[in-house]
């Protein structure tokens, strides 16, 4: 137990305590200082992670997406629009905490390709949120109703894939029509076939090829890996018979 005595100064009038164990004190102070060093060294290593991964995002998306409006755009919206499918994919793949670091990289990324392919900023920031919508809507349906599907073990998983995202583009294509009927009087329904069409090629295509390079990747690095740990293990076991081979050596001689 930690014990303290006090004594008023006669100068200042206040307490001054002493602790009976001052050695203690430091090792418990030591103790505080290692704990909140550690937990804002982990706390800023999050925050580097979470910046780290809206900041790659934004930048491929912003190309995916200037890319698209480089070709063509016909009635307001892209003729393919890659950038749908590979929000869906990465959001397919993307832990639950990294998440909104994702969105805000994909929001930042697609504004600023629509701004510099000419489009009013409302309209721009219009349009990436709906493309972060049906993102959103495609990862729910899939997690919802067909949790295997990104693992494309088989031929229905493309399909399910395919189906969920068609659904969100066409749920998006809807208000984005809407939006560009209001904002630059554009003809609904070609607004609405342009969109639903470019966003559909996008998962089509593009979804698929993401989810099976993860696949591969994953494949690979686990086979390493495993690979390592079994040659470790057969050094581990040799030094082992080296060293019981010398110790019986050395007792029968």
């Amino acid at each position: 137990m930690l014990r303290a005595s006090g004594r008023l100064c006669p100068r200042s009038g206040h307490c001054t305590v002493r602790h009976a164990n001052p050695g203690r004190s430091r090792r418990g102070s030591t103790a505080v200082f290692i704990s909140i060093t550690s937990t804002l060294t982990g706390k800023t290593r999050n925050w580097l992670t979470q910046g780290a991964t809206a900041l790659g995002m934004g930048l491929v998306y912003f190309l995916a997406c200037h890319v698209a409006l480089s070709i063509d755009v016909t009635n307001g919206a892209a003729s393919v629009w890659p950038a749908s499918g590979l929000l869906f994919g990465v959001l397919l793949l993307t832990p639950k905490r990294f998440i909104p670091s994702v969105l805000i990289g994909s929001l930042i990324g697609g504004a600023a390709a629509n701004l510099g392919a000419g489009f009013p900023a409302a309209m721009s920031i219009g349009y990436s949120c709906i493309n972060l919508g049906e993102g959103l809507v495609s990862r729910w349906l899939v997690r919802r109703y067909y949790p295997d599907a990104p693992r494309l073990s088989q031929p229905l998983n493309g399909f399910a894939l395919i189906a969920c995202g068609v659904t969100a583009a066409v749920g998006g294509a809807v208000i984005a029509a809407t939006l560009a009927t209001l904002t630059s009087n554009a003809g609904w329904f070609n607004v609405l076939g342009t969109w639903a069409g470019s966003d559909a090629t996008g998962v089509v295509i593009v979804t698929p090829v993401i989810l099976a390079t993860a696949g591969a990747v994953s494949f690979v690095t686990t086979k390493l890996a495993w690979t390592a740990c079994a040659r470790s293990g057969g050094r581990r076991r040799a030094r082992r018979g080296a060293a019981s081979r010398g110790s019986r050596g050395t007792g029968s001689g």
